[in-house]
């Protein structure tokens, strides 16, 4: 199973991220980039932010599933749904948590391990909007299925994956991203 890098993005906080040249894989985060709501900052309802740490130290997220979004006239692009890297031809239907993904030159290039599906947050929700799907974005793309982390959904990966970094290193757009194990 393998792919392509299409876009890095970072941002500083909320949506979108903005396309960067590369990211730096860090143990437990994407150097420069900023998750506003992250797992180390309190809410104002007093709830941790859901966003960062070491289980969810980069998103990733699928062009098709933009493409299926812009068909249902969602104004989306690569980085607009908070993703850091967005990928062309990987199966995302086909990802399963503890798969292992390299990036780049084989042998040097970071490694990621798939640690759960993305939850679209309500801030996504809100900023995307379409009169041609009326049940939202957030409908679109996650389900009680994705929310037991149950491969079986019709929607299993349309709303991208959380990864740990296991071997630190550098991501550019073109890279290739390929299954290890």
């Amino acid at each position: 199973m393998a792919g392509t890098i299409v876009q890095v993005s970072v941002g500083a906080g909320g949506v979108p991220k903005l396309p960067v040249r590369e990211i730096r894989l860090s143990y437990g985060r994407v150097v420069g980039d900023d998750w506003s709501w992250s797992m180390y900052k309190m809410q104002g309802n007093g709830e941790p932010g859901g966003h960062g740490g070491p289980e969810r130290a980069v998103c990733l997220f699928s062009l098709e599933s933009l493409d299926d979004l812009k068909q249902l006239d969602y104004q989306v692009f690569p980085g607009a749904l908070g993703e850091n890297i967005t990928t062309r031809d990987l199966d995302y239907a086909d990802v399963r948590i503890g798969d292992r993904f390299q990036i780049g030159s084989e042998g040097a290039g970071p490694i990621i391990l798939i640690t759960r599906p993305r939850q679209p947050c309500k801030t996504i929700g809100t900023a995307y909007r379409s009169s041609r799907d009326p049940g939202g974005l957030v409908a679109r793309l996650w389900d009680k299925e994705m929310k037991d982390n149950n491969p079986i959904s019709v929607k299993w990966g349309k709303s991208g994956f959380y990864a740990a970094i296991l071997r630190e290193g550098i991501v550019c757009p073109s890279d290739v991203i390929c299954k290890v194990s």
